[in-house]
């Protein structure tokens, strides 16, 4: 393979990389102020892609309407699982575990609603830039693989200057550091911890609308990037921002190379024995330097 081909494959593999960041960026503000790992994260970006499609393609709603609605419908159901579930079942049973329960049951209900009102049958999204082309000196990528880029990139950099340089993110900063004191000083936690579930929710349909305009979707096709999310979660820690992000493009790109050298049926389990490896053989320091991640 030459170096054009190379190129090729790992611009195409840091596209999809960014999107298991962005999807995973979601997951880690979440658990910055609610110590709490959404497993029901990649159903909202199915909700998003499935009301969007039927709006559009069913009632013949304008494309950036129907987008506009499944956004804003994910972000609302993830503001509600917090603000109208989570947060008061933590506070009144004080239990931990509860968080798993509760998110996996969301992701259960979600899934089988998404089957249960779009059938088991798979669909082809709108393209989204998929039929356009893009070349980059000897690269051929889509308009949608730069959006997807570029969407990250974008989304990132403004919520680190809306962290740093607002007093909404500076209210984020003190609830995810200790919502005890933040409590005490008068901000609401309450609020920044749903607000901050609902940002989250939008994040997710984004991705998952731009990752049903690349496949055939189902009620399942969120899944398997939310596991490798998850996995460059666990890697870089969810406790961190930086770290897992790129751990997220690193992932992608090997599952890239892998797919080209060893073929696309032996991607998937390769980047498991990769991970399998790191953690067993990643340095005690590494490991240890984390926070412990409750479910």
């Amino acid at each position: 393979m030459n170096l054009n081909g190379l190129a090729q494959i790992v611009a195409s593999s840091i596209a999809t990389g960014a999107l298991y960041a962005l999807l995973l960026f979601g997951m880690l503000i979440v658990y910055r102020v609610s110590k709490a790992v959404n497993f029901a994260h990649g159903a909202l970006g199915m909700v998003a892609a499935f009301l969007s499609y039927v709006l559009t393609i069913d009632l013949g709603w304008p494309v950036w309407a129907a987008i506009a609605s499944g956004l804003a419908v994910a972000a609302v159901i993830s503001f509600a699982t917090d603000r109208f579930v989570l947060e008061p079942i933590s506070r009144k049973a004080g239990r931990e575990g509860l968080d798993l329960v509760v998110t996996l049951g969301i992701l259960l209900f979600l899934t089988a609603g998404g089957e249960a009102l779009f059938g088991t049958s798979t669909r082809s999204y709108l393209p989204l830039g998929t039929d356009v082309p893009v070349v980059i000196g000897d690269m051929y990528l889509n308009a949608n693989q730069i959006i997807a880029t570029l969407a990250t990139l974008v989304l990132l950099g403004a919520f680190a200057w809306f962290l740093n340089k607002t007093p909404s993110g500076l209210a984020m900063r003190a609830v995810a550091s200790d919502p005890s004191l933040a409590s005490s000083v008068g901000l609401n936690v309450s609020t920044v911890r749903a607000l901050t579930w609902g940002f989250a929710g939008l994040t997710a349909g984004i991705v998952g609308i731009i990752v049903a305009s690349r496949l055939s979707v189902d009620a399942y096709y969120m899944t398997p990037f939310l596991i490798k999310a998850v996995i460059a979660g666990i890697i870089g820690g969810l406790d961190r921002f930086v770290a897992p992000l790129l751990v997220c493009f690193a992932l992608a790109v090997f599952e890239g190379l892998a797919a080209f050298f060893i073929g696309t049926n032996f991607a998937v389990p390769s980047v498991f024995v990769l991970v399998i490896l790191l953690l067993a053989f990643l340095p005690k320091r590494f490991l240890s330097e984390r926070g412990v991640v409750r479910a």
